[in-house]
């Protein structure tokens, strides 16, 4: 177990044990969702439309992490030996509180006791070797009503310093169908000390099992809210060079292929993103009855 305390906690939403109650409690939110993304494309994003407000809330200025690759200086690490090790890096929180990562063989449990639900923060197994390629899977089995799953690809720290390529399940209007390509870096901040927080790409996967969409309303009325697929969800992601590619799957069908439209996007990373790094796993805007709980964490190598 890893512990991460810091200060001045505040409310957060309540848990939200399935998919379909995320759907539900975010009804309206869901049909301004619907409108804003009919004219989507289907295809990757260069400018982020439905992550535009994300876009625009940066991390806090607390450093990224320390040398050994465990947590920032500015809070208070406990770790439990346990059969599974992992380290942990916060990529950004706006409040305080405690985030434990509760770790067992392949699953985690990320929790917070009290925070606002802006903590970001990656882990990685600290035994894999550093590499430029690689890949990572994991099987989202409980997700909060703003908690955001995902994986972390070259996820590095150099003296503070933590870079990271994280894929993310959307949540911004509850738009789970979109997934998002994050560049992290806390080395890169604002004139006030902020770290910048890049949307890359996005991808929109209407036809990905994930969302029921309705059928088009009746003339005169607003479209019903689409429903969201009860998990368990399944993604990978890897990078190969330049190249990021990533699928994402209810489990209730057969794995897709690396090359089904339906499931799967690319983006070509730039050449400041090609370095050594781990594989690892993301969780976003954790809140303390908001809970990330997966199952089945792989990397290869």
């Amino acid at each position: 177990m890893v512990e991460v305390r810091r200060h001045a906690p505040r409310r957060a939403r309540p848990l939200v044990r399935s998919a379909s109650r995320v759907a539900g409690r975010a009804a309206r939110l869901l049909v301004v969702a619907t409108l804003v993304v009919a004219g989507v494309s289907a295809c990757a994003k260069e400018s982020p439309t439905l992550e535009g407000r994300e876009a625009s809330e940066r991390g806090g200025p607390g450093p990224g992490g320390t040398a050994d690759g465990t947590v920032p200086t500015d809070v208070t690490v406990r770790t439990s030996a346990g059969d599974a090790i992992r380290r942990m890096l916060l990529l950004s929180s706006s409040d305080g509180g405690t985030i434990t990562l509760s770790t067992s063989g392949t699953a985690s449990t990320l929790a917070a006791s009290s925070k606002d639900g802006d903590a970001r923060a990656v882990w990685f197994d600290p035994a894999v070797p550093a590499g430029v390629d690689h890949s990572a899977c994991v099987t989202w089995t409980s997700l909060g009503e703003n908690t955001q799953g995902g994986l972390a690809l070259r996820v590095r720290n150099d003296d503070g310093r933590t870079r990271a390529i994280t894929v993310t399940n959307n949540v911004f209007l509850q738009a789970r169908w979109i997934f998002n390509l994050h560049l992290w870096d806390t080395g890169d901040r604002e004139a006030d000390g902020e770290i910048r927080l890049r949307v890359f790409r996005q991808f929109e996967l209407r036809e990905a099992g994930l969302v029921r969409f309705p059928p088009a309303p009746a003339p005169g009325e607003l479209p019903a809210p689409p429903e969201v697929v009860d998990l368990p969800w399944r993604m990978c992601a890897r990078v190969a060079g330049h190249v990021l590619t990533f699928k994402v799957w209810p489990t209730s069908i057969d794995e897709p292929r690396w090359d089904d439209p339906r499931h799967t996007g690319a983006a070509l990373l730039p050449d400041e993103w090609v370095y050594a790094g781990r594989p690892g796993w993301y969780a976003g805007h954790i809140g303390p009855r908001s809970p990330l709980v997966q199952i089945d964490e792989v990397t290869d190598p």
